[in-house]
């Protein structure tokens, strides 16, 4: 009893106040069905989790069941083994049901995901079913081992379809010592949970098993952390990590003034990596849960400020959710990268990073990001709603909003002279769209114009250029016109890339690496044959193919190189000019139903200014085929014309490009200048502390 009052008074609930209670004491209400879900682990089975779902009072003849196709958080198709193998759905088996004599009832497949049951006259429908797939290895999602697991609900779960909105029950049925942590609302019974909806139970993944916990408090409300051990002791150096997530929730509930929930949980298991946001909780890859440490930091702080953006505050399309088929945004570089902005901040306000471990880590960020050429064609909108298409696209929302967070939280803060920042913008935008389950109904959520109209409203900076150049589209950043409001400076080297540097079809050989050439690509005009064996490159002895696209990534565009190369028989050097690549290089093309289509238009260069765009149709010498025609490009001498003839729709257009050479853009560290002003050492300080102070703009 002790243990289980702690519990309760841990977290702070009244649960005699939770609806749904009919459903366990049998006195279900005369018009909606009640819901009893039912998960078992047999002693000595490991195979599968067995579960079911009770309907009590079915109000129909025919009832359907329905597993979701994607989890919140995760976009894209939810696959068995976590991020392998084949929808898991399939790993539901053995579906059976009775009626409340134990009478058997038809069960039969609808499709895809759907099981359908003739409950004509049943005042009570069991459906039982066993999930075989739930994964072998801890991670963040779903498994099952000797002594834990993780219960994760859109791969467990069915829903009765069209009653999502009902609150539930949760009874676990566990071997003996198993406990459980969950984001669910517990009840006097340590087995027993509820859920407002299906929403919320699908949200709530559920650790079982051996685990060693924490309980600390923000403002009344406890906090949770779990490490899912398998009876391994964590240590002291859990009560110091411990510690360190707790600094991280402080500094979030300072930024927002708001802790949007009654309780929320950490659950920590082995794993490689990652985590998934929840509305009462997160599941956390930590490497090992029994050696909890700062490389946990980074993605703690990214699920916790979850909690706010995209759990609450979130595209109008993001809840209630449609689980039967993919559901598109053109805002996750705001639910994901701006989260991962915040990550950064966070750690930073915390006092878990110092001033320069967060400019370096920004350095690192934004070397990523310009050194992916699909930063100057692929705009976060387009990344965002791709993501289903292409499985996280060419480059990533996450990458870009980051970014562009701090970009924007420097132009709002520079131009009012630190009296407004982004944090103004989130909370404004939390107030208005979020506001999820704690403090009342769900709020509906915001569409892409209205977080852009919100900001401009909020800040009296009139964001729709920025938006335009680097939301809307890819156009080229210019970094230290946003780092000079807080005196720092980014270093960047801007020249032309390395004809060598394009070249990609080499292999490992014993002796070097061996090269792929073919008639007018970069390693032919560089003097390079098919076969030959790099054995060393200016000097250096020549291993693997990595080490040598590395060195020819930094050479410089005019000088010289010099390269012994095996030639058949005989060893040879080859000496010769290093030469620019030209844009054309950068022009992503595929080739579909024979024709040839450009993917990817890289702002900023001169093939974009000459009007040539993302899906023109390029028109070619019939069976003309696609590595000729790049083959083609890559040979066109700097400050030669090439005329593209393409179909824009039901245009045709001819438009004149003259050959550039490449730029490539190579930036270093991030670092604040000597002699700051008042005003920068105001935002640099408004950044860490989260404080907005009037300064006096210098005109």
């Amino acid at each position: 009893m002790l243990r289980l009052f702690s519990l309760f008074v841990g977290f702070g609930l009244l649960i005699s106040s939770l609806p749904g209670q009919a459903a366990l004491t049998g006195h279900p209400d005369q018009v909606d069905p009640h819901l009893v879900y039912g998960v078992r682990v047999a002693e000595g089975d490991r195979d599968a989790y067995h579960l079911s779902l009770e309907v009590l009072n079915p109000a129909a003849q025919e009832l359907r069941f329905v597993i979701p196709h994607w989890a919140p958080g995760a976009y894209r198709e939810i696959t068995g083994e976590v991020r392998s193998g084949g929808p898991a759905w399939k790993s539901l088996v053995d579906f059976a049901a009775v009626d409340q004599d134990e009478k058997p009832l038809t069960v039969t497949p609808d499709g895809d995901r759907a099981w359908k049951v003739e409950a004509a006259g049943a005042r009570r429908v069991k459906l039982s079913y066993r999930n075989t797939g739930p994964g072998r290895r801890a991670n963040n999602r779903s498994y099952l081992a000797e002594q834990s697991g993780l219960i994760d609900g859109p791969r467990n779960w069915v829903y009765l379809d069209g009653f999502k909105h009902l609150p539930c029950s949760i009874r676990f049925e566990l071997p003996k010592d198993w406990r459980v942590a969950s984001g669910l609302d517990p009840t006097f019974d340590p087995m027993v949970f509820h859920a407002d909806d299906y929403d919320r139970l699908a949200d709530c993944p559920t650790a079982v098993g051996l685990f060693h916990e924490r309980i600390f408090h923000v403002r009344g409300i406890a906090h949770r952390v779990v490490a899912v051990t398998g009876g391994k002791d964590p240590g002291r150096n859990f009560d110091a990590f411990t510690d360190k997530v707790r600094r991280i929730v402080e500094a979030y509930v300072r930024m927002f003034n708001d802790v949007p929930h009654q309780h929320y949980t950490f659950i920590y298991t082995d794993g490689g990596g990652g985590g998934l946001e929840h509305l009462t909780s997160t599941t956390i890859s930590a490497g090992r849960a029994d050696a909890l440490g700062d490389s946990s930091l980074g993605v703690t702080a990214h699920e916790f400020f979850h909690t706010w953006n995209v759990k609450r505050l979130r595209p109008v399309m993001l809840g209630p959710f449609d689980y039967t088929q993919p559901v598109r945004s053109k805002d996750l570089w705001i639910s994901e990268g701006i989260t991962n902005y915040y990550t950064n901040i966070g750690l930073w306000r915390a006092g878990l990073r110092t001033d320069q471990q967060f400019l370096d880590d920004y350095a690192g960020t934004i070397n990523g990001f310009v050194r992916n050429p699909a930063s100057l064609f692929v705009p976060p909108e387009e990344s965002s709603w791709t993501v289903w298409d292409r499985g996280g696209g060419a480059i990533s929302y996450y990458t870009q909003g980051e970014v562009l967070g701090l970009m924007i939280d420097l132009l709002v803060r520079g131009s009012t002279g630190n009296r407004k920042s982004f944090d103004d913008v989130m909370r404004r935008t939390y107030r208005k769209f979020g506001g999820y389950y704690r403090h009342g109904p769900a709020l509906p959520g915001f569409k892409s114009e209205e977080f852009l109209a919100e900001a401009i409203a909020e800040t009296g900076v009139d964001l729709e250029p920025f938006w335009n150049a680097h939301v809307r589209g890819s156009e080229p950043i210019d970094w230290n016109r946003y780092f000079e409001a807080a005196g720092w400076k980014l270093d960047i080297q801007d020249g032309p890339q390395p004809l060598l540097a394009t070249a990609r079809r080499m292999e490992r050989h014993e002796q070097g690496v061996i090269l792929v050439v073919e008639p007018g690509d970069p390693l032919d005009r560089s003097g390079f044959k098919n076969g030959d064996i790099v054995a060393s490159f200016n000097g250096t002895k020549t291993t693997a193919p990595r080490q040598l696209s590395t060195s020819w990534r930094t050479l410089t565009v005019g000088g010289s190189f010099e390269a012994e190369v095996k030639r058949g028989d005989r060893l040879e050097k080859i000496k010769g000019q290093i030469l620019a690549a030209n844009e054309f290089d950068g022009l992503v093309l595929r080739e579909e139903e024979g024709r040839i289509r450009i993917v990817g238009v890289p702002c900023g260069t001169a093939m974009h200014a000459a009007g040539l765009r993302d899906d023109d149709i390029v028109v070619v010498p019939t069976g003309t085929k696609l590595p000729e025609f790049e083959a083609k490009l890559a040979t066109m001498p700097i400050g030669e014309t090439v005329t593209f003839e393409v179909r824009r729709g039901e245009e045709t257009k001819k438009i004149a490009v003259k050959a550039a050479p490449r730029r490539v853009i190579q930036t270093g560290r991030l670092s604040a200048i000597s002699e700051p002003t008042p005003a920068q050492l105001a935002v640099r300080e408004g950044l860490k502390t989260g404080a907005t102070s009037p300064v006096t703009i210098p005109k």
